[in-house]
């Protein structure tokens, strides 16, 4: 017994016109690559901003950076510090909020300790 294996060729192999885009996006494509070819190639060399704009915007952006930091830090420290109410009030913590506790602690004196 003989096994013939036809190959499916397709329907490309019978268009009329193979490189026709199928879609508007192929043609928006299509056109934007012929723009660009258009195009004489420019090099644009973006001008730096003046000095005191450029401090503004580090020293802006230092400040915040240091604010989001505080905010954060004194969020833990709340709420560990409920969370540290409650055992000292004789409550019971669960996993996850005792590791929170110590996770919590352990960066407040890490942060506060490093700074002597």
């Amino acid at each position: 017994m003989v096994v013939v294996r036809h190959l499916y060729v397709g329907h490309r192999l019978y268009d009329k016109e193979p490189l026709k885009p199928s879609s508007k996006v192929e043609e928006t494509v299509q056109a934007l690559k012929e723009d660009l070819k258009d195009k004489p190639s420019v090099a644009v060399v973006a001008e730096k901003p003046p000095l005191l704009t450029r401090i503004k915007k580090k020293v802006v952006d230092e400040a915040l950076h240091y604010y989001h930091g505080f905010r954060l830090l004194f969020i833990d420290i709340n709420v560990s510090r409920k969370l540290v109410w409650r055992v000292l009030n004789g409550k019971s913590l669960t996993r996850r909020e005792h590791r929170l506790v110590i996770t919590k602690l352990f960066n407040f004196f890490w942060w506060g300790l490093s700074e002597f």
